[in-house]
């Protein structure tokens, strides 16, 4: 059976299965370190936890590694057995290269929208987990389909401040990629008390209120003028 693939192994099989080995052999080097040889029936008695191996074969008896099982099978069937350690290899996302299970037997789904090199999360897309796999959804709140000139579908970032100045009366709109925020209005200026006339920010006219007056020696001057 070659080494990586699936075996239908039960675990008592592992443990039970007889191997030939030179009747009233040299003890426990026959079989690899890793059973026992019975000089009676002339044959390998591997250790639970290793395949048994004809003696002419490529590798020694006893000496593969037997992986873990899941529902009868090494590695669940989800996953590649290596027989020089004896540890699962869970299958990958054959577009993507994620593991889509985990576990010593492979038996554990993986949340791949968890991850952060999901191509659905750097698309700016839903992404939608699914058992063994995942797919992507639309676009994320705070971006749009478009069509790029090659005409691969993206998703770009919608400017909301490009309508109704995002809602942000008499203050400045900051569109940020997938969202916005209200900004605010440089020092001298306050909010727009018309925001509907065009203007974020108006002017505030300090003179108009003797607290704001600085006095600067015998002169008196208004900071806005």
């Amino acid at each position: 059976m070659a080494d990586g693939a699936i075996r239908r192994n039960l675990h008592s099989a592992v443990n039970s299965r007889l191997l030939a080995c030179e009747p009233g052999g040299r003890g426990a080097s026959v079989c690899g370190g890793r059973g026992i040889c019975e000089p009676a029936s002339g044959v390998c008695l591997c250790d639970v936890g290793f395949y048994p191996e004809e003696l002419d074969a490529a590798q020694p008896p006893c000496s593969r590694e037997a992986c873990p099982f899941f529902a009868n099978v090494e590695c669940g069937g989800r996953g590649r057995c290596d027989s020089e350690v004896g540890v699962c290899h869970c299958n990958l996302d054959p577009t993507y290269g994620i593991s889509m299970f985990q576990g010593d037997d492979c038996s554990t789904d993986v949340n791949e929208c968890a991850i952060a090199a999901n191509p659905c999360v750097l698309a700016e897309r839903a992404c939608l987990n699914a058992h063994g796999s995942f797919r992507c959804g639309s676009c994320i709140e705070g971006y749009a389909e478009t069509t790029a000139a090659d005409g691969t579908e993206l998703c770009a970032d919608v400017d909301e401040c490009a309508e109704g100045n995002g809602g942000c009366l008499g203050l400045p709109c900051v569109n940020e990629a997938g969202s916005f925020r209200c900004g605010q209005c440089e020092e001298g200026f306050r909010p727009a008390s018309n925001p509907g006339g065009g203007e974020e920010c108006e002017d505030v006219d300090e003179c108009a209120d003797a607290s704001k007056i600085v006095i600067l020696s015998r002169f008196v001057r208004c900071p806005s003028r």
